[in-house]
């Protein structure tokens, strides 16, 4: 007779990522690689402004054809300063993320670039915004039944970022002021100050 034993894996969290201020933006390589560089490099700057450490990076689901496959790009913020030392790619456990950013209303429905689902590693309470002609109760439903997110309470706001801006890096950055607390929109024009784009100010502002 053989007897079955139910192993429960090991998953490693880490706590001292979870005390810093995280946010994850989910794109496609090359449709929106351009933008989630500009969005996630103004944002970081964002943070310095207010006198926070920052960094930005990213990582893709290494592939042959690079063409529209999964791309993640982070921002995280120090409370001011970030004590540890970052590794090279995030894995999406725990409870680190405190904004999700959807370039593509893909992912609403297909997992990410590290093979996850959209919510995995993020803080219960974390803002979703999503580039998007769907209503915000539209995406609550997908994302309640595709991915798992049926213990998410965060708040989530939509935007078709194309109609405001064919660079839609900008009012992407202008709805998660509106969204998130953590950046606002004074931080976000001093940083369009310093990167030479204050022509942008009104896409952010209409974001």
């Amino acid at each position: 007779m053989v007897k079955l034993v139910k192993i429960k894996p090991h998953i490693e969290r880490y706590p001292e990522y979870e005390k810093l201020d995280w946010v994850v933006a989910h794109g496609l390589g090359v449709d929106h690689t351009s933008d989630m560089m500009t969005f996630t490099s103004t944002l970081a700057q964002a943070g310095a402004a207010k006198g926070l450490e920052a960094y930005y990076y990213m990582r893709y689901d290494d592939s042959p054809e690079r063409n529209y496959i999964p791309m993640i790009f982070y921002v995280v913020f120090g409370t001011p300063k970030i004590p540890v030392l970052l590794h090279e790619e995030v894995e999406p456990i725990g409870e680190i993320f405190n904004a999700i950013v959807v370039f593509s209303s893909n992912f609403l429905v297909q997992k990410t670039a590290q093979r996850a689902l959209l919510f995995d590693g993020a803080k219960k309470d974390a803002v979703l915004l999503v580039n998007t002609s769907l209503t915000p109760d539209d995406v609550v439903r997908l994302v309640k039944k595709y991915n798992l997110a049926q213990d998410w309470f965060g708040k989530v706001a939509t935007i078709n970022a194309a109609k405001i801006d064919k660079s839609i890096a900008y009012p992407l950055l202008g709805a998660l002021a509106a969204s998130w607390p953590k950046i606002d929109l004074d931080a976000i024009y001093t940083a369009l100050e310093v990167l030479g784009k204050t022509d942008k100010k009104e896409s952010v502002k209409r974001g």
